[in-house]
């Protein structure tokens, strides 16, 4: 995704993939097995194949692709940015309150 920073998306969509999960272990370690686009195709597919012949989880999964066979998984829960101004404030005042009284004084800054 780094690469894409900054660059017209036109061309790009948002699909909906199915992750096939298949547990390794009783400890809940798991290995992707792979992305579908098919939910039902993705279940069979895992049937049997996990852990003691346990059957894969298939979990949906949003990607963004160019060509539908290829993406970037997108997390759905929406995120804002930090207040960042405010904790630059509060960042600068934490470091000049470890300044003794003659550094402040050097730097200028009282």
């Amino acid at each position: 995704m780094r690469g894409m920073t900054g660059k017209d998306l036109a061309g790009w969509r948002v699909e909906i993939w199915y992750e096939l999960c298949l547990a390794k272990d009783e400890r809940g370690g798991y290995d992707v097995a792979g992305y579908f686009t098919d939910k039902d195709l993705a279940s069979a597919t895992g049937r049997g194949k996990a852990w003691y012949g346990g059957n894969g989880t298939v979990e949906e999964v949003l990607v963004l692709t160019d060509d539908g066979k290829s993406g970037y998984i997108v997390n759905a829960n929406p995120i804002a940015l930090s207040e960042q101004e405010e904790l630059r404030k509060v960042a600068i005042a934490e470091a000049k309150r470890k300044l003794t009284a003659e550094e402040r004084r050097l730097l200028g800054i009282e």
